[in-house]
């Protein structure tokens, strides 16, 4: 039955394309969790959309690895794992672009977009309590991003993330919204 689902989006669909036209500079990449929605294992959901120019240009989704004791380690798991996707694309991008420019090293920045205001706090706040530590040590490389100034954080309202599409189930109505945020037009 999951084929003929499959199936059937696909026919109903088959008049949306993704439309790649750059209208920002930089790079961004929002992230989104959805919270222990996994009812056998109480594992959540990353998903993540990186955008080039403002273009999405990577997208994913995947179940974390650890089971997370609240929405804000949820959340903070899903923008390591998603600004760790970004950084390779960063670079690739940064060395087509020094050489295709004359003026030296090109930078791009990177904004990571998040949808929730305490993991937000909690990647600039200094140490850690005993509760959060193993995940802090475990995906540090986000907090350390965020000090040396490799990438800028930005709150990004829930229903104007991107990446919710790709972590929860939608209405149509939201889901032809998150489409619409990801380039994906009729």
């Amino acid at each position: 039955t999951a084929a003929k689902y499959a199936l059937r989006y696909l026919r109903k669909t088959k008049d949306i394309e993704l439309v790649l036209r750059p209208i920002e500079d930089g790079m961004r990449i929002a992230t989104d969790a959805d919270w222990a929605n996994d009812l056998q294992d109480r594992k959540s959901v990353s998903g993540f959309v990186v955008y080039l120019f403002g273009c999405p240009v990577h997208w994913g989704s995947s179940k974390q690895s650890v089971i997370a004791l609240s929405s804000t380690t949820a959340e903070f798991i899903a923008a390591s794992d998603g600004l760790q996707q970004a950084e390779w694309i960063k670079l690739v991008a940064m060395e087509v672009l020094t050489a295709t420019t004359q003026d030296g090293p090109a930078d791009l920045p990177l904004t990571l977009q998040i949808d929730n205001q305490s993991t937000i706090k909690r990647v600039k706040k200094d140490g850690t309590s005993g509760a959060q530590k193993a995940v802090d040590i475990r995906f540090h490389c986000l907090k350390e991003a965020w000090k040396t100034g490799f990438v800028a954080l930005e709150y990004v309202p829930m229903h104007e993330n991107p990446a919710d599409l790709l972590t929860k189930a939608l209405s149509r109505h939201e889901l032809a919204h998150k489409r619409a945020l990801c380039g994906m037009s009729q």
